[in-house]
This record gives C-alpha cells, structure tokens and sequence, in this order.
C-alpha cells in the first residue's frame, strides 16, 4: 500500500515537474520576444488573395495569411516574398494583395529616400484598390435593383432594407436612385495616392506615424483627435486618428463621397461615366481646391505630383474594372 503511494506520489511529482517546466519554458520565450522587438510596435499585416490575376470586382477576395512586423525592413521582405511591386500589380502578374494596417516606427529611416517613397506607395496602392472595390460591388447591386424597376421612380419607404442602410452609410436622405449613385462611386487612385503623399508627407508626419492620418481629415472631438502642431489659438480642430490606414483610407473616400464642398466632383465624376470616359485623378483633381487654404494652388501640386511620378497608369486599374451606369 505504501508502494502504491510512493508511486502515485513519484507520478504526481513529475507531473507536475513537467507543468511547471512547459510554463516557465513559455514566460522565457515571451521575454526573448519581448526583447527582440526592441521597443517597436506590432504592426499587423492580412495577405489578400483574388481567384485570378485580373482583379474582376465580381470576383471575391479571400484571407490568405496574416501575421504581424515590427520594423520597416520586415514590411519590405514581406512585399518581396509575396512579389508585390506596382507593376506586377498593374500588370495582372501577382494575385496577393498586401495590406498593413501602419507604418512601422522605424519607417522614416528607410533610405534611400526613392526607395521610402515606392514602399508608401506599396503600402497605400492596395488599400485604396480593395476600398474601390468594395464600392463597386455596392454600385453593382444598387444598379442591378435599379434596372429591375426599370428605372421607374420608387418612393424611399418602398426601398429595400439594404438600400436604406446604404444610403444612410452615405448620408444620403433624398429619394432619387441616380443621386445616391453619385455618391457610391470609386476615388481615382492617382487622386488619393496624390493626397495620400502631400497630407502625410510620405508617410513621415507625426500625423501619419501617430494617429494612421493619411488625408489629415479634421474633427472637433477630443476623443478622436491629436492636437495640431502650431495650430492658430483662435482653431478649434484636431487632426482625426484612426486605428488603420484602411480606416483612414475608407473615411476619405467618404469625404469626398457626401461632404457639399466636392459636390462638383462627383458631378464631373458621373459626367466622365455618361460620356463612357475613364474616371481620372487627372480630370478630379481640379475640382478639390476647398479641401484645402491654399485653394488652386493645392490642386497645381496635386496635378504636378501626379504627372512627375506617373500615378495617371494606376487609374488603369480601376478603369479596367468600372461599372457603367
């Protein structure tokens, strides 16, 4: 009997040795990766994957890996395994989408300075891609119910659910179907790659590094906002942060989408659809002096920005793609 015991004790004993053991062998290996992070902060990253290569906005996209980085180096071997570059992407060669959701801290120290800025570009290219495409598919389905009444008037209390939730996504009250489809429409790329680099510096401001503010978008809630540097004592705005750049992304879109300053925009963009012309940062741009003070003088940079760095060839992308109204 007392063997017995002896023996359920020896077991026990290991048991519990073994235990013991697994979880100190665990609190070690968090404290090495703790260390090797080296102060910097996680950044998450999804793999994105089309059926094919030709990015068909019919087509679903799925979740292929993700995983997360911590400093710059990581993002651009990310961009290498995967054979991620803007012209594979332009191109139809590459079916993986690379989207991260910061820049690293250690971004600004990437060098040279050309190679920084074709990393910005990798970075934000496809994310405003994936959000184009997720507006075009709303289009889609807002044009295929259109057709079924054949364009007939129907009163919004006879709207399906759907409908009203999208147009309240889009700010929209009224009762004209053609009218919310202006609003659901696609941002050039060009045009928000050109924003996306004078608002951020490149992805170098303190705006961009905090808070993920691409487009410097503004707010007056203190709770959704980082202090402006030498902001004048008589403003009251902060620069809105976002816990993405997909979410910064997406609530520029909707800026441009349903504020009354760039109502004009989307009346030319849907101008440039009934004319059966490709949708272009070239011919929008014009139409965003009130996004900014510096009013014609802003747009001119915008439009010598585009021009010195080509970004016109990635309208291609979203041309390719359009839904005719």
């Amino acid at each position: 009997m007392a063997s017995i015991s002896k023996n359920h004790y020896l077991l026990l004993s290991t048991i519990i040795f073994f235990i013991v053991s697994s979880y100190l062998l665990k609190a070690t290996l968090m404290l090495i990766e703790k260390d090797n992070f080296d102060g910097e902060q996680p950044i998450n990253y999804n793999i994105l994957e089309t059926e094919s290569n030709n990015f068909n906005p019919n087509e679903s996209i799925r979740k292929f890996d993700s995983d997360y980085i911590t400093i710059s180096d990581e993002m651009v071997e990310i961009f290498q395994e995967h054979d991620f570059t803007i012209e594979n992407f332009i191109n139809g060669l590459t079916k993986k989408l690379v989207i991260f959701s910061a820049l690293p801290d250690d971004f600004m120290k990437l060098e040279p300075l050309e190679f920084r800025k074709k990393i910005f570009i990798k970075t934000m290219l496809p994310i405003v891609y994936v959000e184009n495409k997720n507006i075009l598919s709303q289009r889609k389905k807002i044009l295929e119910w259109w057709t079924k009444t054949e364009g007939e008037f129907v009163s919004r209390e006879y709207w399906p659910d759907w409908l009203i939730e999208l147009s309240n996504e889009y700010d929209y009250k009224e009762e004209n179907v053609g009218d919310l489809l202006m609003r659901v429409d696609i941002i050039p790329i060009s045009m928000a790659l050109c924003q996306a680099v004078v608002e951020s510096g490149w992805g170098t401001s303190r705006y961009s590094r905090e808070a993920n503010a691409m487009f410097g978008q503004y707010t007056f809630d203190r709770s959704l906002g980082i202090l402006p540097e030498n902001r004048d004592p008589d403003k009251k705005h902060l620069i809105k942060k976002f816990n993405s750049i997909s979410e910064s992304v997406r609530s520029y879109i909707k800026n441009i989408n349903t504020h009354l300053a760039y109502d004009e925009l989307r009346k030319k963009r849907r101008e440039f659809r009934m004319d059966g012309e490709k949708i272009s940062g070239i011919g929008l741009i014009p139409y965003l002096t009130k996004y900014s003070e510096r009013g014609k003088s802003y747009t001119a940079d915008l439009t010598s920005l585009l021009e010195e760095n080509d970004f016109g060839k990635l309208d291609l992308l979203t041309s390719s793609v359009s839904i005719v109204e």
